[in-house]
């Protein structure tokens, strides 16, 4: 009884599937769409048509990459006054100057339509500045070409036989507050980028915005700027 049981049910599963496979046939004669699709071609006419242009791009190649980078980039200087360092006769180091009592302006790209002109103060501690001698100023400026690469050039001054100005020699002597200003005139140009140095100013006990109490400074004018035509 079990055996005639598989055998009919193996007999049903024999025929559905060659049913399924029948009906998965495609009979040309019920194939609507590729009627319709036939009569549209057959319909055209040869002169609507519209030939490909040989020339135009095949959309579905890879078209050829292109530079992203159209022009030169611009040159320019960048000097790192903010981190100059100023060395002291009297042995103190201050490494850069103070940002809030300086002008501003020394933190830019340098072209040769931007210069800057201002002074500069470096606050002192544990030095009395109408004692200093010589003061020795070094900072770098990193220099960008076309190439996109920046290469550092470094300055160094060595400012010393410091002469006081007219007025500061009519000047009655200060024991314990004042000001000494020092005409100086000190200039050195590296790969087209400019410093100047016009004058050098010891201060003592003077007023700030930094600080309630007064305070010492070294403070240098300072011109810088780009040579022209200096390729």
């Amino acid at each position: 009884m079990f055996k005639r049981q598989v055998l009919v049910s193996f007999l049903i599963i024999f025929l559905l599937t060659m049913l399924l496979i029948t009906a998965a046939g495609c009979d040309p004669e019920t194939d609507v769409i590729g009627d319709i699709v036939d009569e549209e071609l057959n319909d055209l006419d040869p002169d609507d048509v519209e030939e490909a242009d040989p020339e135009e791009p095949d959309l579905l190649e890879p078209e050829e990459p292109t530079d992203e980078i159209t022009g030169t980039p611009p040159t320019y200087y960048w000097p790192w006054l903010s981190h100059a360092i100023l060395d002291l006769s009297s042995g103190e180091v201050i490494p850069g100057p103070d940002i809030i009592m300086s002008d501003p302006g020394f933190m830019a790209e340098f072209t040769e339509d931007y210069s800057y002109e201002g002074q500069l103060f470096w606050v002192v501690e544990d030095s009395n500045v109408f004692a200093l001698g010589w003061v020795h100023l070094s900072f770098s400026v990193d220099f960008f070409d076309d190439s996109d690469v920046a290469r550092e050039l470094n300055f160094e001054f060595r400012i010393e036989d410091i002469e006081p100005t007219e007025d500061a020699e009519d000047a009655e002597p200060v024991e314990e507050a004042g000001l000494q200003e020092h005409q100086v005139d000190y200039l050195k140009i590296v790969d087209g980028f400019a410093v100047e140095i016009n004058s050098v100013t010891f201060g003592r006990g003077q007023e700030s915005s930094i600080s309630a109490e007064a305070v010492d400074f070294v403070a240098l004018e300072i011109i810088m700027y780009v040579e022209a035509n200096n390729e």
